[in-house]
């Protein structure tokens, strides 16, 4: 339905959040969440509501996840923050 948004926030890319057009590199955006919250135990953005997130999505890179647990590589957090990044563009292809 035109208007209606489809998804969890806390996954959704910065282009689903700005409701511009989305191609295989959202669902990269979403499987670097999903790998950032089983290596550190917490999701990327800390919100309370909705609007929060997707704000935060939106403007917000969120920390490496080295920074929260020491003990994961390096390459590994890179490889995160890559398939993470806000501009799609710089995300895997």
């Amino acid at each position: 339905m035109a208007g209606t948004t489809i998804g969890t926030a806390a996954y959704m890319s910065p282009e689903q959040v700005r409701e511009m057009p989305v191609d295989h590199r959202t669902d990269i955006y979403s499987l670097g969440v999903v790998m950032y919250q089983l290596l550190t135990g917490r999701l990327p953005f800390d919100a309370t509501t909705n609007v929060n997130m997707v704000y935060q999505i939106a403007h917000h890179v969120a920390p490496p996840p080295f920074s929260i647990r020491p003990e994961i590589p390096a390459e590994l957090s890179a490889v995160v923050d890559r398939a993470m990044r806000r501009e799609i563009s710089e995300r895997y292809g």
